[in-house]
């Protein structure tokens, strides 16, 4: 424990911290990918955590989970995903600068070639200590830069009005198509898996995570904060179609998705969506989260400009068709400390390393 007047610092690098993990649920919106059991999942792929607490009079105030992994024999990578979590972010001028300062010096302690920070908000005070530590944006890491959001204290009445009519009409549909959601277990994570590589492949992309083994950890370290819902769209006995949501504080987020491509017009994709949405509400959650859409799609609903099909990828004009709010986030920034060990990390982003 190291103190700073005011404040006391406290370092660990267990994988088990319930203090921590409650003070994240209770933060607006939840920060899933601090907890230590987003740690505990990453464990799989090589990834170990560095936990940087600060407490006031034994109140959690602020802190950060950075996630350090060995690339082959050249360096330590460290990547402090939707962090920096402090209590409140508007008027925390004096925490701010006390928290990043640490952070940089945490990283070189634990000898950090390279660190990675994305911070789950757009703050203009976290912005400005980033760039004034010589953070830089990066490509070493695909982030999330927007999303978009369902209000889950609206009626289900009121979430399908503001829904595209056309996005109403689909779900009406497969409601009365013979297709069933039920609910998946442990032992449907292959065929789950599988759902969600065939739609990869399909775009043209690599699944994220790569493997089975992140899912089963989820699963299977899951604690009371985090809920876990697998829903399966069958038809015919067939699986064709899943989903996977994380609940985690306010906010349960439809995480992947997969279909195998077949029956389109039972529109399994939709009813999966919709189930997911109206088991959030019922569960008590305040938002539905997306999880993604292009940031031109969040910018331009922001600024009240009108979005046609050919202005936003297939994905986004897909989400938005539910209905929600955006969500604007930050780039992902790097701070450098060892420039040729740096280089090579960076050559081996191409091997797509970083992505697991």
């Amino acid at each position: 424990m190291l103190n700073s007047q005011k404040y006391t610092f406290h370092i660990s690098t267990n994988y088990n911290d319930p203090e921590w993990d409650l003070f994240l649920s209770n933060r607006h919106g939840g920060v899933l990918e601090q907890t230590c059991l987003w740690a505990r999942a990453k464990a799989v792929y090589g990834w170990r955590p560095i936990r940087f607490i600060v407490k006031d009079q034994n109140k959690i105030v602020a802190g950060f989970q950075i996630l350090k992994r060995r690339i082959l024999k050249f360096g330590n990578i460290g990547y402090i995903s939707k962090g920096p979590v402090f209590w409140e972010y508007v008027g925390n001028n004096e925490l701010i600068p006390i928290v990043f300062d640490q952070i940089k010096q945490v990283a070189r302690q634990n000898r950090i070639h390279i660190l990675i920070i994305h911070s789950p908000v757009s703050n203009d005070d976290v912005i400005s200590q980033l760039e004034a530590l010589d953070f830089k944006p990066t490509k070493l890491v695909s982030v999330v830069k927007a999303s978009l959001v369902i209000d889950l204290s609206l009626s289900v009445n009121e979430i399908l009005k503001q829904m595209a009519p056309g996005r109403r009409g689909e779900i009406r549909q497969g409601l009365r198509k013979e297709i069933k959601i039920r609910s998946g277990t442990k032992a449907d994570i292959p065929v789950f898996f599988d759902l969600m590589k065939k739609i990869c492949d399909r775009r043209g992309i690599k699944p994220n995570p790569p493997d089975e083994r992140f899912f089963y950890k989820l699963w299977s370290e899951r604690h009371p904060e985090t809920k876990i819902k697998l829903f399966l769209a069958v038809y015919n006995d067939e699986v064709i179609a899943g989903s996977w949501n994380i609940g985690f504080g306010n906010v349960m987020r439809f995480w992947k998705i997969g279909w195998s491509g077949k029956y389109s017009k039972l529109r399994p994709t939709q009813l999966l969506y919709w189930k997911s949405i109206k088991w959030a509400k019922n569960q008590g959650y305040s938002y539905f989260d997306f999880c993604s859409i292009s940031k031109e799609a969040a910018r331009r609903m922001l600024a009240d400009i009108p979005i046609t099909q050919k202005d936003v990828d297939g994905i986004s004009w897909y989400k938005l068709r539910y209905g929600g709010k955006p969500i604007l986030y930050p780039d992902a920034y790097e701070y450098t400390y060892s420039p040729i060990i740096s280089g090579f990390l960076k050559f081996f982003r191409k091997l797509k390393i970083l992505r697991r």
